[in-house]
């Protein structure tokens, strides 16, 4: 039985550079390159002020109040990456505003590749968040 596997990404980046991103991911040269990727969340306030906070659940909260319907935990679900696909994140225009999610191409050489997966030379201060669909043949247990 096929089984698809969900692997939800979230890097901050904060005034770090790339180069260290790098080393997250111990997989030889055999890099992912394609993601399904949010626009960047920018000016987050650095690495301490932004990790507790879920941009995805402030972004999709309802304007009548209540939880947002995507959240970094639903995001790492078949069913909540399926949501990706058609709903926007609302963020204050401080933060990037409307934000939505395409295919974005890595530049596996780069140690700036997250923020010029999106067209940036240099940007600090923002949240990456990333995910990869990944078909398997058979049951795995993953890491």
């Amino acid at each position: 039985m096929k089984k698809l596997a969900i692997f939800l990404t979230i890097a901050v980046i904060a005034i770090t550079p790339m180069a260290q991103a790098q080393n997250w991911q111990p997989a030889g040269d055999q890099w992912i390159e394609k993601w399904w990727a949010l626009d960047l969340v920018r000016n987050n306030g650095g690495n301490p002020a932004s990790s507790t906070r879920d941009f995805l659940e402030e972004g999709t909260r309802p304007l009548s109040g209540g939880e947002g319907e995507i959240t970094n935990a639903k995001a790492s679900t078949r069913y909540g990456a399926g949501l990706t696909a058609r709903l926007p994140v609302r963020l204050p225009a401080t933060h990037g505003g409307v934000l939505g999610w395409s295919v974005v191409t890595l530049d596996i050489n780069s140690d700036r590749n997250i923020s010029r997966s999106h067209g940036f030379a240099d940007e600090s201060n923002v949240t990456w968040h990333g995910i990869i669909l990944i078909l398997s043949p058979d049951d795995r247990t993953t890491t």
